[in-house]
């Protein structure tokens, strides 16, 4: 099941984020540039920047997903929190 686009603007940079299939598609735009990523499965984390981005996935260990870590100053975290019958929760959190 894949959904519409949601665009989320920050200062230096604009995440849009997309239901596709099991995970989330991401583009980030922003920094002179264009990034593309995807998160699925289990526990997702994304570190936004003006200048990149980089995701990690994680299992969860008994109901609960590991800690991420602060963003630094000028990131974005975006996690994927849950994705079920084509809906995504997320969580955004700023440096």
């Amino acid at each position: 099941m894949s959904g519409e686009p949601v665009v989320f603007e920050f200062a230096e940079f604009t995440v849009e984020v997309t239901v596709a299939g099991d995970g989330i598609e991401l583009v980030k735009e922003g920094g002179g540039g264009t990034g593309t990523g995807s998160l699925s499965g289990g526990y997702c984390a994304t570190y936004l920047s003006a200048t990149g981005m980089s995701s990690s996935c994680y299992g969860i260990v008994e109901g609960e997903p590991p800690a991420a870590e602060a963003p630094g100053s000028g990131e974005v975290l975006l996690e994927l929190l849950d994705l079920s019958d084509g809906t995504a929760i997320v969580r955004f959190t700023a440096g």
